[in-house]
């Protein structure tokens, strides 16, 4: 009798429509979590691809040997590593305050899914088949409130993604270019691998007359190799430069807000955060935007990586 009770109440939970959800209102510290996450999410970001260009730099400096351009790569990248990490312990951070401050909501969930269930094993096992189609409607519901609650405080809808800033003119040239130079980069450092392994070979099998010829090779594709990454390293300033425009009016307006944020917190202003919060979300997600469309297709390039430990010689 109990397994085809069972089973009748699995196959009406399979076959049960979906009921309207109550909207569970977020506590308010919940929502200004969210938009911390989020901000934090978007500084993170962009603190990566800042670092991503300095290490590009710093190796096509290493290439050539410029030591004193090295030395301000390095000072960079140690700069903006240090503000990476910084502001990925304030995303985890701000992760673990949405997670507390939205415990309530979701422990009051879980308990009505808890009891939900509690009831229905109790009406199975008591043989109460006329109270089952109520309990499987009550344990539907609650499955149902808790996984919208959950939604809401961790897969918030995304609002509409925002546009990257106009560029300027010369930077749709200045990336081509720079795509141009990290190809011939990686080509001109693939050459020198491959010579490097034919001086083994012809080492390896004693080809005297052959090595001499190796040898003019690789120091002529090692030239070949100097010289690209010099275009690269170039082609990057070029493009910085060109684009700083855009990215300068970004990071000083995500400055601002900040500075407003931080303002109306210290005088109690609280009318004023929801505000000030939307503001400082919507800065740092236009600059991770914008740090995107100018070097996003540019930084990814092999090229890039795999310049590394290669050095003039």
């Amino acid at each position: 009798m109990q397994t085809k009770l069972i089973f009748g109440v699995l196959t009406a939970l399979s076959c049960a429509s979906t009921m309207a959800q109550v909207t569970t209102p977020l506590p308010s510290t919940a929502l200004a979590d969210q938009t911390a996450l989020k901000a934090a999410s978007s500084l993170t970001q962009a603190d990566r691809m800042s670092v991503q260009l300095d290490m590009a730099r710093l190796q096509a400096d290493q290439v050539t040997s410029n030591t004193a351009a090295v030395a301000t790569d390095q000072a960079s990248l140690t700069a903006d590593r240090a503000k990476f990490i910084a502001d990925s312990k304030a995303r985890s951070a701000a992760a673990q305050q949405l997670l507390t401050d939205a415990k309530p909501l979701l422990a009051a969930d879980i308990a009505s899914v808890q009891a939900a269930a509690s009831k229905l094993n109790a009406d199975i096992k008591a043989g109460s088949t006329s109270a089952l189609a109520n309990d499987q409607n009550a344990l539907q519901s609650a499955n149902q409130q808790l996984s919208t609650d959950r939604q809401k405080v961790f897969g918030a809808a995304p609002s509409t993604p925002a546009a990257a800033t106009p560029l300027p003119a010369g930077v749709t040239t200045d990336q081509a270019i720079a795509k141009t130079a990290a190809t011939a980069v990686q080509s001109a450092q693939n050459q020198v691998q491959l010579d490097m392994l034919k001086i083994q070979a012809d080492k390896a099998s004693s080809n005297t007359a052959a090595l001499a010829t190796d040898k003019a090779a690789l120091t002529a594709d090692r030239t070949s190799l100097v010289t690209a990454a010099n275009n690269l390293n170039t082609a990057l300033t070029q493009l910085k430069a060109d684009a700083k425009s855009v990215l300068a009016a970004d990071q000083t307006a995500l400055q601002n807000a900040q500075t407003q944020w931080k303002a109306d917190i210290k005088a109690g202003n609280s009318a004023a955060l929801a505000a000030d919060q939307l503001a400082l979300k919507n800065a740092a997600t236009q600059l991770s935007v914008d740090r995107k469309a100018v070097f996003g297709s540019v930084l990814p390039n092999p090229a890039v990586g795999g310049l590394k430990g290669m050095r003039a010689r």
